[in-house]
């Protein structure tokens, strides 16, 4: 069962450096949610899209746009699946809080205020999910059998500034502030 102070809903995972999953390899997965019951999800927000930009996905929902930003892939499933992470400044009935300044939703409708100039001041836009059976993200965090060291994620909360963070460079950083931060728990 899951503990309430082990959910990582609001937690970044960062791969490790030495990760042997070739779609998660220097990955950053925002964590969205994470219950004993029905597993865990987030997106990835730090691999662009090559198959599809933000116009692109306007398109495919009737919305005209000049808009010419980068989709991320946000996960391995639900390919078809939007979903934007944002700041708080303008919120969907369905958008779920992160901490105090990031939000996610799957609204298109905050697609179309983004659209309008009446969007977040800052966004991202993810195509796809990545999720976890209940008890499978516990699993992959415990290191043991079947599971293996290597799919352990290393953890930290999600900064309030992470849309503003330079994507090139989020998950190095991320590793090195996840073990700082582990690091700073011992002295």
């Amino acid at each position: 069962m899951l503990k309430l102070d082990s959910s990582l809903c609001g937690k970044l995972l960062i791969a490790q450096p030495n990760a042997q999953s070739s779609f998660f390899s220097q990955s950053v997965v925002l964590m969205v949610q994470h219950t004993d019951q029905q597993g865990a999800w987030g997106l990835v927000i730090n691999k662009p899209s090559m198959v599809a930009d933000v116009q692109q996905v306007c398109e495919a929902f009737d919305l005209k746009t000049n808009l010419r930003t980068e989709a991320y892939v946000g996960g391995p499933v639900h390919n078809n699946n939007v979903h934007i992470i944002h700041t708080g400044d303008v919120i969907q009935d369905n958008s779920i809080q992160i901490n105090k300044n990031i939000w996610v939703t799957s609204s298109i409708s905050l697609l179309d205020d983004i659209v309008q100039d009446r969007g977040p001041h800052r966004w991202r836009l993810c195509l796809g999910t990545s999720s976890w059976t209940p008890g499978q993200l516990e699993g992959e965090q415990s290191g043991t059998h079947p599971w293996t060291p290597q799919h352990k994620w290393l953890t930290m909360p999600v900064p309030l500034d992470i849309l503003e963070k330079p994507v090139q460079s989020l998950w190095k950083d991320s590793v090195l502030e996840s073990v700082k931060q582990s690091v700073d728990t011992f002295f």
